[in-house]
């Protein structure tokens, strides 16, 4: 096992009920994103500004000086340990353990350190240590506003964004891509995604556009394309709800059960320009109507204002 050298052990209780501690080595800091302005203080006070800023984690000092470098989340990658006769220390951020007791190999710490920031709610990072060499990996997260699901071919970030005006399918597309990166309009992988994205949407059911004021119906857009052999035929067996439409999210199952369609959904087997998919909600009782077949280049009609959109990509 890997020895390394404590200096010293802090524990301390968030409001969150989560301890961490700060373990401090010698060591150099490798891989580093970006350099923060040093702070001039001395290592006591280093390691004591880091561990009460629910950011910071780590700190690099050199030793003999007042040169304190600050870390934040995701700014350095690895830390290179060195003998204890070192020039430099280094105190990383971790989650604590039950016991306050200084541990003689890294195994024995819990080796993670999670926390909140600026786009995410909480992000947490697996800290591993091989030949010397201490490497943060983050843990595959869901930014803020975004919900992690666990599909069966994999995990997938959710989220209901509202638009400023009634949109059409194509704008809720390119909306969901260009705000996001990665991502897609999200599909619905089972009954209990239909219901989080029920859930999900209440809050922006309360402060709608302009545009929805005086109609019965809104709608997000979800992730659907009518099949050309569903188009403009009657029903059949293989024409006769979810199966009408393709999917391009990579996580969905083949055959996905969350497509809860509304009453007599969907209606478009005959129409030529029912193409697309929005989930429904009654615009004063907020609840759930289904999803629903629409066409795509429709933003509003007397009745319905399609209000944003389902997005959803890989947790990164």
């Amino acid at each position: 096992m890997l020895k390394f050298y404590l200096i010293m052990l802090i524990l301390i209780f968030l409001e969150t009920s989560i301890p961490y501690k700060m373990v401090l080595i010698y060591g150099t800091p490798e891989d580093v994103t970006m350099n923060p302005s040093p702070l001039t203080m001395d290592f006591d006070a280093c390691v004591e500004y880091c561990y009460g800023l629910s950011a910071c984690m780590m700190v690099s000092h050199a030793i003999g000086t007042q040169n304190c470098i600050a870390y934040e989340i995701g700014q350095v990658s690895t830390v290179r340990e060195t003998d204890s006769g070192g020039s430099n220390k280094v105190a990383i951020k971790m989650n604590g353990t039950e016991t306050a007791q200084c541990p003689l190999t890294a195994e024995e710490n819990s080796m993670k350190f999670g926390a909140e920031t600026a786009n995410y709610t909480y992000r947490e990072f697996d800290i591993t240590v091989s030949n010397s060499l201490w490497t943060f990996t983050p843990v595959p997260a869901c930014p803020k506003n975004f919900t992690m699901v666990t599909r069966p071919k994999g995990q997938w970030c959710i989220g209901v964004v509202p638009a400023k005006a009634c949109i059409t399918q194509k704008q809720g597309s390119s909306m969901c891509t260009k705000s996001y990166g990665n991502s897609i309009l999200s599909g619905v992988e089972n009954f209990e995604e239909y219901g989080l994205i029920q859930d999900l949407a209440q809050p922006h059911l309360t402060d709608l556009p302009s545009g929805a004021a005086g109609r019965s119906t809104v709608g997000f857009w979800i992730n659907g394309d009518r099949k050309p052999i569903c188009t403009g035929v009657n029903k059949t067996a293989s024409c006769n709800g979810t199966n009408e439409f393709t999917f391009s999210d990579p996580t969905l199952s083949l055959n996905p059960t969350g497509y809860i369609w509304g009453v007599d959904q969907p209606s478009g087997t005959l129409a030529k320009d029912s193409l697309c998919v929005h989930y429904g909600f009654n615009s004063t009782t907020k609840q759930s109507i289904g999803v629903d077949d629409y066409s795509c280049t429709v933003s509003s009609t007397n009745g319905t204002c399609f209000i944003g959109y389902i997005c959803g990509f890989r947790p990164s």
